[in-house]
């Protein structure tokens, strides 16, 4: 992958340190970085806007020098450039049999429950019920903005995109939306795997503040048993323009089968669904 969204390569030199030094014209942009083998500074010029005749051949020889600054690929770079906008949730389906394919009613039901994880974990981020009778505007709004992303080597790898606005200089410090309804997916799902390793249903329950509902429980047991006796994988990639909170930085890599987890999902299910929703009332 040959990067090629201008804005985020500027947001990366921005975060890396670079300093836009002057307009060489109403065209270019010429910024400066770290110092080279003789002292003087390295620069990069790129295109002022995306739509440069020359942008593509200007934004390959940025990458390949910031490839060589980094001592990395240009992949290596280019990823980290796209995961600046976004973090990433990468489900990935590991069949018993080693398929080849997966029936394709398999793959809508996947993509279905998926959507449904990043609907009502939106909700709950909104509002932290035991469960929703069904999923608020706010569920809409954010799976809407998701994309699906390149898929990635490995038994049927997806990517899933949460696009992440810049930061800014007033609020440098404010962790936005969408970061945190990733961040509560990511804590849910860690908190089912403890819950398994300890052997205890109560765990679910305990944290609606930052976990899940019976709806997001429901939402990875269906999604878990889409392939029977298969696995389920996610890991996660997250934007270095907002620093990671510290419980989430073990959180890379989950693996779940339907037979351990099921009976937890089901208990933590039936139980947060006894709660009764509160209601909304106008005043």
């Amino acid at each position: 992958m040959i990067f090629d969204r201008l804005d985020l390569i500027k947001r990366f030199l921005r975060a890396r340190g670079w300093e836009r030094i002057e307009q060489l014209n109403d065209n270019l942009l010429l910024y400066k970085g770290p110092y080279d083998d003789t002292k003087r500074p390295v620069s990069i010029a790129l295109p002022a806007t995306a739509n440069a005749i020359d942008n593509k051949q200007m934004i390959a020889t940025a990458l390949n020098l910031l490839a060589a600054i980094e001592d990395r690929s240009i992949q290596e770079v280019s990823e980290e450039i796209a995961n600046l906008g976004s973090d990433f949730l990468r489900p990935k389906i590991i069949s018993p049999s080693n398929a080849y394919s997966l029936p394709l009613m398999e793959i809508k039901s996947t993509i279905d429950n998926l959507t449904n994880l990043i609907k009502y974990s939106a909700c709950m981020e909104e509002d932290n019920q035991p469960y929703f009778s069904k999923s608020k505007r706010i569920g809409r709004i954010m799976a809407e903005k998701c994309r699906f992303g390149q898929t990635f080597i490995g038994s049927f790898g997806m990517s899933i995109e949460m696009p992440i606005p810049p930061p800014s200089s007033d609020v440098s410090k404010q962790v936005p939306f969408e970061r945190r309804l990733m961040e509560r997916i990511a804590r849910g799902l860690m908190t089912i795997q403890n819950a398994v390793k300890e052997a205890d249903p109560k765990i679910l329950t305990g944290d609606l503040q930052r976990g899940f509902n019976a709806n997001l429980y429901e939402s990875i047991q269906k999604l878990i048993e889409v392939v029977p006796n298969g696995q389920m994988e996610f890991s996660f990639s997250w934007s270095v323009e907002y620093p990671l909170a510290e419980d989430l930085k073990s959180s890379s890599r989950l693996r779940f089968s339907s037979v351990e987890i099921t009976p937890f999902l089901e208990s933590a299910a039936k139980t947060l669904r006894t709660c009764s929703e509160s209601e909304e009332v106008v005043i």
